[in-house]
């Protein structure tokens, strides 16, 4: 089975915003600590054998999925709940 790089970037962006809503949702319940699940995701290093490439998008995504946690929780503040 092979997938285009356009259906791979579609089922990587579902399994994130999958996540995201978990995580904003844990969050809102008062199951998990958001703003440290974040800084745990930022402080996240790639595996000493990723190469280059991998290494930066694997950065790149964490930081990613930390600054959408971040924007669900200033939404729900902005929100008063």
């Amino acid at each position: 089975m092979t997938e285009s790089a356009e259906d791979l970037a579609g089922t990587l962006d579902a399994v994130a915003q999958a996540l995201l809503t978990l995580t904003a949702q844990l969050e809102a319940r008062g199951i998990i600590d958001g703003p440290g699940l974040c800084a745990a995701w930022r402080a996240r290093r790639a595996p000493a054998d990723a190469s280059g490439a991998h290494a930066a998008a694997l950065l790149r995504t964490m930081g990613q999925l930390a600054n959408g946690l971040d924007q669900a929780r200033a939404t729900r503040q902005s929100r008063g709940r």
